[in-house]
């Protein structure tokens, strides 16, 4: 046995104690190592950021929603003013319509555009519109009728409260034989049953008028008659046709009671 090498010298408690705690050391650090530095792509501290960044983000992007939510009402507001403006519009447009009284001037030659000579049915049908339907309509009858000896062969009177249109076929300075046509009116408180039309002469005369504003209004071209059936007759000189009427008295407190154009029916 003396051939045999020597057996190692085993080591003592304190070199032992000595490797063991160098060896828990070692490995320690290396758990600490790796702790800390993982695999390369940072600590778990800098992961946990993401999260708080993402929620950052969200808060951002519903900015731009409250506003979206705060534009809406303003819309709304300016909708609602083009609204109120196109009813101040319109309100507007309907009170500067034409009184259609206004435009019915009582003249010498007719009443307003509709002049006399004019075809009967346009005549009627704009004074329909402009007045509203007739209250009375004679339709066409024999020209001896109970309102008078009219021209021609058949006449026809109707009457819109107190104005009262005459139409006949026969001739007159308007219009020749055979053709139905306007050719005389009267406008008369006696006509209208106590409804009386405002329509009034290019001077602003019209019933009711006193004698004093009608010779004011014509001056020399008006001119008075007395006449046993009609009171006191009246009379504007003209060239054009005639402009007549009646008055209750010649005083300048005398009413005026009727007002006529062109020549009516005779008796």
């Amino acid at each position: 046995m003396s051939g045999l090498p020597p057996s190692p010298e085993p080591p003592n408690l304190a070199r032992r104690l000595i490797w063991a705690l160098g060896g828990l050391l070692v490995i320690g650090g290396m758990m600490v190592a790796v702790t800390l530095l993982g695999d390369g792509r940072g600590s778990p501290i800098a992961t946990s950021t993401t999260p708080s960044t993402t929620v950052m983000a969200r808060e951002t992007t519903t900015t731009p929603s409250s506003t979206s939510t705060t534009a809406g009402p303003a819309t709304t507001a300016t909708t609602t003013a083009a609204t109120t403006t196109s009813s101040t519009a319109t309100s507007s447009t309907a009170t500067t319509l034409a009184d259609p009284l206004a435009a019915l001037v009582l003249s010498e030659v007719g009443i307003g555009s509709l002049g006399f000579g004019v075809e009967a049915d346009r005549v009627i049908a704009d004074l329909d519109e402009a007045l509203g339907p007739s209250d009375e309509d004679s339709g066409w009858v024999d020209s001896f009728s109970t309102f008078g000896t009219c021209p021609g062969t058949e006449a026809r009177l109707v009457r819109w409260a107190s104005l009262q249109g005459f139409f006949t076929n026969g001739e007159t300075e308007w219009a020749p034989e055979g053709i139905r046509h306007f050719f005389h009116y009267s406008q008369s408180v006696a006509a209208g049953e106590g409804e009386v039309l405002a329509l009034a002469t290019d001077k602003g005369i019209r019933l009711g008028a006193t004698v004093a504003e009608l010779t004011s209004a014509y001056g020399s071209d008006v001119s008075f008659t007395d006449d046993p059936l009609f009171d006191l007759l009246w009379e504007v000189n003209s060239d054009q046709g005639t402009l007549w009427g009646s008055a209750s008295s010649a005083e300048d407190d005398g009413l005026i009671t009727v007002i006529n154009g062109g020549f009516g029916c005779g008796e």
